[in-house]
């Protein structure tokens, strides 16, 4: 069984453009450990004192697998986008899952988006001379990358700070978790690769674990088989949880509810995913234009022919890609 997330085809020199900077937002017990967001800025930009805009890209992995930094599943359009305007992009760490739990990770997602805002945070992480405009915020991420950009919207963030979020561009993401894909034990021949992997493999993990660990990266071949055996094996009730917050279509009705307003949003899936269901991109789109009859100009979908990581070879001139950008450049960078 194959990692759940599709191998992209990017160089393996996909941030030669770039000065990549390792920084720890936050520090987690019992041992302390750093949790790391990679810090990328174009080689090009020159020190000045105009605020640079900010985007963010949470990696896939299912939420078991995966690093800040991993290339492979790294969209190359979206360096090159954020490198035409000049702008900082960060690429986080968070814990994951089985040794954590759903509530961890909004956690660490909260947790990132304080660090960003705190003058001690990302400011004092720069190369002198690079200034960032936290109130200018795009955030983006493939598969579970796509549910935590699209959770990073929903979440009770301080005003400031859920205000700052200018647009989210969510790929391929994990919305319907309630659905039997994620909740139920059968055969999913993910990436047509046949069976499940063998029970026992998680079993003997779990059962070696001490309960003080703090996993916040798996880079395949690391374990690639594990995020296989949590979608195979139904276990995201057990390891994500299962309170409303978890559920990206439950807390995006009760925005609704309370009027809140949610950031405009791209969202795109291949027709012929078998990793993530594209079904539960049809149930998001749905739910926000009954939700948000008022504002479905701040909504743009895109279902293109392909699989699980489709936008591999796509790029900032690919057709559907420039037009989904002409409806970013809409809200980011900020207008002066």
């Amino acid at each position: 069984m194959a990692a759940p997330e599709a191998p992209i085809a990017t160089p393996p020199d996909v941030f030669a453009n770039h000065t990549v900077i390792d920084a720890a937002y936050k520090h987690v017990s019992p041992s302390h450990t750093p949790i790391l967001t990679s810090i990328i800025v174009p080689k090009a930009l020159q020190p000045s004192s105009t605020k640079r805009p900010l985007a963010i890209f949470f990696h896939g992995g299912a939420l078991v697998v995966g690093g800040r930094t991993y290339v492979p599943w790294f969209s190359p359009w979206i360096l090159e986008y954020v490198r035409q305007h000049d702008g900082i992009l960060l690429s986080p760490d968070y814990r994951l899952l089985p040794e954590h739990s759903g509530k961890d990770i909004l956690e660490d997602v909260r947790d990132f988006f304080a660090w960003i805002a705190s003058p001690s945070g990302l400011a004092a992480a720069l190369p002198k001379g690079i200034e960032v405009d936290v109130s200018d915020i795009l955030v983006t991420g493939g598969s579970a990358g796509g549910y935590l950009s699209i959770q990073s919207g929903l979440l009770d963030l301080p005003e400031t700070q859920r205000k700052a979020i200018k647009v989210i561009i969510s790929q391929y993401p994990m919305l319907d978790m309630r659905d039997r894909w994620w909740t139920e034990d059968y055969e999913k021949n993910i990436f047509s690769a046949g069976p499940n992997p063998p029970k026992h493999l998680l079993a003997d993990h779990l059962a070696s674990l001490k309960g003080d660990e703090v996993v916040t990266e798996r880079i395949p071949p690391q374990d690639e088989w594990m995020g296989g055996s949590i979608i195979g094996e139904g276990l995201y009730p057990k390891f994500l949880g299962t309170a409303t917050e978890l559920y990206p279509l439950e807390v995006l009705a009760l925005r609704a509810k309370e009027g809140v307003r949610v950031p405009p949003t791209w969202v795109f899936h291949g027709t012929e995913d078998d990793v993530v269901p594209i079904e539960g991109t049809h149930k998001f789109v749905k739910l926000w234009k009954e939700s948000f009859p008022g504002e479905n100009a701040e909504l743009h979908v895109n279902y293109e022919p392909g699989g699980h990581g489709f936008d591999a070879e796509g790029t900032v001139e690919t057709a559907w890609v420039k037009k989904g950008l002409e409806f970013v450049g809409e809200y980011w960078p900020a207008k002066a």
